[in-house]
């Protein structure tokens, strides 16, 4: 079999390699990988050594067999509507009580996902309620749109060391009840 190209499983935040039995971001290296989309900047589909950001979740095998874990997901479902998670956040970023926000998916069996925010507040709003945000929000979008796993306020928000919001690390703390 001809050896096509090489490739890394990354960190997903520092994006420094990861060795065996470790989750991280699958990016592929090869002469017969897409060089960029027509007429648009791809530069942001390549890391700085050239490597194609594959979007995979993967980690492999002491013996290099590979497992998809899932993927990294910017967009999700709400019966079959794409949901964009940063354009309801500037929604939620349009209430003068919310400081920083976050939407993540939170899975369920027949919709497939349910948008949930997540809000830091500023200072010397401590009487605006979860409540009040999800109907300031709701007010704004389409049905589809909508908050329909709520709003909940929280002191911070997970974030890599760039300050890009840990989408994933905050749907995985809900998940476990820590949020």
């Amino acid at each position: 079999m001809e050896r096509v190209g090489k490739g890394k499983v990354v960190d997903l935040d520092t994006g420094k390699p990861l060795g065996p039995n470790h989750e991280g971001e699958l990016r592929i290296k090869s002469h017969k990988v897409m060089n960029g989309y027509y007429k648009m900047d791809s530069s942001s589909a390549f890391d700085e050594e050239g490597y194609l950001k594959t979007g995979d979740i993967v980690r492999y095998d002491e013996e290099k067999c590979f497992y998809i874990v899932d993927r990294i997901k910017e967009i999700f479902k709400y019966r079959g509507w794409h949901i964009l998670p940063a354009m309801l956040e500037e929604v939620l970023l349009a209430h003068p009580a919310v400081k920083e926000a976050a939407v993540v998916a939170i899975p369920h069996k027949i919709d497939g996902d349910h948008p949930m925010g997540l809000v830091v507040l500023f200072e010397g709003h401590d009487d605006v309620t979860s409540e009040d945000i999800e109907s300031f929000f709701n007010s704004k979008v389409a049905d589809s749109q909508k908050l329909r796993h709520g709003v909940r306020i929280v002191k911070e928000l997970e974030k890599t060391v760039t300050g890009k919001i840990k989408r994933r690390a905050l749907s995985q703390m809900i998940s476990n009840g820590e949020i």
